[in-house]
């Protein structure tokens, strides 16, 4: 079959891979609320932990297939926080 809006290699994906996905962002999610609750107490400058953080979340992304989710989720734990999203911030950081 052509691949085309009512068919894509997305829909072709096997449930265990989709699983499989779900459950490395959960891990990465767990990672980075770890950082969070890390840094929480300890006095670095904002510069210095967005340097940190950007180091995380790259390693993270590299090792997922979706990282696109891993942002907006990472986004909302920021926002819920009182940070400033990482979409935002890593523009710019110009990473």
């Amino acid at each position: 079959m052509a691949d085309g809006p009512l068919h894509s290699p997305a829909q072709d994906t096997p449930v265990s891979d989709v699983t499989h996905a779900a459950s490395d962002l959960a891990a990465a999610l767990t990672r980075v609320q770890a950082y969070l609750r890390a840094t929480q107490h300890r006095y670095v400058s904002e510069d210095r932990w967005w340097q940190g953080f950007a180091r995380l979340f790259m390693e993270l992304e590299a090792q997922l297939c979706n990282p696109i989710a891993l942002e907006i989720a990472v986004d909302q734990l920021l926002v819920r926080q009182g940070s400033t999203c990482w979409s935002i911030q890593r523009s710019r950081m110009a990473l």
